[in-house]
């Protein structure tokens, strides 16, 4: 299925910015067409979601330089069109999920009955921010290299710390689904 972007697009028109150098104008217009360019992409994704097909993720920025681009060229965008709103260039990414029935469902798992697993004390809600934050890029990016050719490209080493720090947590509690069902005699 192959789609075409919907947002209105709004071709690069710097002609009355005026700036010294080439060089600051070709960085301008490399700014402008980075966010058309992520906005058109996530504007099919869009469409895609509200078909129910959930197999692309929003684009993932290569790098922090794209996405001060991005953001850059939606500056440029709010400034060049000061007659429009500023919500019109919102990110597409920023829209609520739409509802609608996903077509290939992810798997889920349930555990019936008492387990094993020791009950933890109480976290403190930013640690539990932390854990879900940890857990959503983990996510993020298993599906990013699922989907994608090239592994993603973490931007900080936080990042990257953070995505660890969820796949230790899957896989800890993974280690502890298999031992509860081993437990009861379940393969």
């Amino acid at each position: 299925m192959s789609l075409t972007p919907k947002r209105t697009q709004y071709p690069v028109n710097l002609s009355n910015i005026k700036y010294r150098t080439r060089m600051e104008t070709l960085t301008l217009s490399r700014q402008w067409d980075t966010f058309e360019r992520i906005e058109n992409y996530n504007d099919i994704v869009y469409q895609k979601l509200q078909t129910g097909d959930r197999s692309t993720t929003y684009w993932q920025f290569v790098d922090a330089s794209e996405q001060k681009d991005y953001t850059a060229g939606q500056m440029l965008h709010i400034n060049f069109y000061s007659n429009l709103p500023a919500s019109t260039f919102s990110s597409i990414s920023s829209r609520p999920m739409p509802n609608v029935k996903v077509v290939t469902p992810a798997p889920s798992f349930s555990v019936s009955g008492p387990t094993c697993i020791p009950q933890t004390s109480a976290i403190s809600a930013s640690a539990k921010t932390q854990q879900q934050s940890d857990l959503s890029i983990y996510v993020n990016v298993s599906t990013y290299n699922s989907v994608h050719k090239y592994d993603y490209i973490f931007p900080s080493n936080e990042e990257f710390m953070s995505y660890n720090r969820g796949k230790d947590a899957v896989c800890f509690a993974t280690n502890q689904l298999e031992f509860v069902s081993t437990l009861r005699g379940v393969h």
